[in-house]
């Protein structure tokens, strides 16, 4: 099975949530497991745990959720020439004024995962990207979690209209998570 969101056929729809399937998974022993993924398309990059990111407690301290958020959002900004140099260049930043993370599974050292990342249409001059961690062997979902980021100028005066260029870069995110 493929990590990109697949159709409704392959799946079983969760009526309580319009917004999530629950796939079946077979495990190493045969047996079928479920997870849940969101209907949303993401972008995905995959990384492991390191040792040091893990606490006295052999999981992950809960502040690395963040690091790995931004990791998916500047690949994802990479395809579309939006990487912090570039904003900068046309004259602008775009600092995260809220964050917000659910933490649904202990996540261990050594252990691969999956990190997701969704940009939504802007209906403002603002950013908000949506995030999951899952882990890669099971397609559990370990975090998820938002950031909203507003446009500011250099100066630091707020933007209120996304200036063409950067419109149409965003714009083109927006339909690649579609």
């Amino acid at each position: 099975m493929g990590r990109n969101p697949v159709s409704c056929h392959s799946c079983m729809y969760l009526g309580r949530n319009p917004d999530f399937f629950r796939f079946p998974l077979k495990n190493s022993a045969g047996m079928t497991t479920y997870f849940m993924r969101s209907k949303m398309k993401f972008d995905e990059i995959e990384a492991r745990v390191r040792f040091y990111e893990t606490d006295e407690w052999g999981m992950v301290w809960h502040g690395y959720y963040v690091g790995w958020f931004e990791m998916g959002r500047i690949e994802l900004a990479r395809k579309f020439n939006l990487l912090p140099k570039q904003f900068k260049e046309l004259g602008y930043v775009a600092p995260v004024i809220n964050l917000n993370i659910d933490y649904k599974q202990v996540t261990k050292s050594d252990e691969e995962i999956i990190i997701r990342t969704h940009f939504e249409e802007p209906k403002k001059a603002a950013l908000k990207f949506k995030y999951e961690v899952v882990r890669k062997e099971d397609g559990e979902l370990l975090s998820k979690g938002e950031t909203t980021q507003v446009i500011l100028t250099t100066e630091g005066k707020l933007v209120y209209l996304f200036p063409d260029e950067l419109k149409e870069r965003l714009m083109g995110m927006a339909r690649y998570c579609k």
